[in-house]
């Protein structure tokens, strides 16, 4: 049940199969997922930015790394962001570490127990431990970060903005710079990844459904059990994939491009300049990247 689709322009490179894996590459911009089973990973590099994402039954990793700024998330749950001066590692039990020149944050949360360190010059720090829901707020002049366990992870600088949410198995993660915004929420094993770009838009999550539209060209692919159905109308371009069972749909679009695909799994991207959308739904996972351009 295996499907691959390669779209290729001067600045645009997309492969898509069926376990499933999407890589699309601009001048600036390589982003890569496979999903194999229930397992999904997401790449996304820019000149200053790594996104790494991977879902493994219910295990969810995010991975940013900028100049100054790595973040790594995955559920159970790990976040981990560096900079020059910042580490902050969080994973659900639950431990939290920031590092600064002059602060080291450092919280486990163990069922009941829960350890938190903090050492800085000047720091506020509020905690509070409600059964197993563990609060901790830390505020500099360019830093933010609010844990509750559920858990809600909150860290905000000049351009920069995180938001982690961890309910049972729920997991949203939200970071904003000047040009990017991130979203990703966890919830039973359901993953939707999203981002936005001036050009491009890309949406994935797992049924899974492939459309792709060109003024001459029409492809639609429908799989049921044994059955399948591909329609292919030249006059731009329109591809409408569908698989039953292990169902697909990819959507498409150029005027710029618009690429639909969920797997259960869909996947949008839309160019004019950029948005990804990724779902996955029983493993579902959200994850939003803007920028402006």
């Amino acid at each position: 049940m295996m499907t691959q689709v390669y779209v290729e322009r001067a600045d645009l490179k997309l492969c898509l199969f069926m376990m499933t894996l999407v890589y699309v590459e601009r001048a600036d911009l390589t982003l890569y997922l496979l999903e194999n089973l229930m397992m999904t990973l997401v790449y996304v590099e820019r000149a200053n930015l790594t996104l790494y994402l991977l879902e493994n039954f219910m295990m969810t990793q995010v991975y940013v790394e900028r100049a100054d700024l790595k973040l790594c998330l995955f559920m159970m749950t790990l976040v981990y962001v560096e900079r020059a001066d910042l580490k902050l590692c969080l994973f659900m039990m639950t431990l939290v570490y920031v590092e600064r020149a002059d602060l080291t944050l450092y919280l486990l949360e163990n069922l009941m127990m829960t350890l938190v360190y903090v050492e800085r010059a000047n720091l506020t720090l509020y905690l509070l431990e409600n059964f197993m829901m563990t609060q901790v707020y830390v505020e500099r002049a360019d830093l933010k970060l609010c844990l509750f366990m559920m858990t809600l992870v909150y860290v905000e600088r000049a351009d920069l903005t995180l938001y982690l949410l961890v309910n049972l198995m729920m997991t949203l993660v939200y970071v904003e710079r000047a040009n990017l915004t991130l979203y990703l929420l966890e919830n039973l094993m359901m993953i939707l990844v999203y981002v936005e770009r001036a050009d491009l838009k890309l949406c994935l999550f797992m049924m899974t459904l492939v459309y792709v539209e060109r003024a001459d060209l029409i492809l639609c692919l429908l799989e049921n059990l044994m059955m399948t159905l591909v329609y292919v109308e030249r006059a731009n371009l329109t591809l409408y994939l569908l698989e039953n069972f292990m169902m697909t749909q990819v959507y498409v679009e150029r005027a710029d491009l618009k690429l639909c695909l969920f797997m259960m799994t869909l996947v949008y991207v839309e160019r004019a300049d950029l948005t990804l959308c990724l779902l996955e739904n029983l493993m579902m996972t959200l994850v939003y990247v803007e920028r402006a351009d």
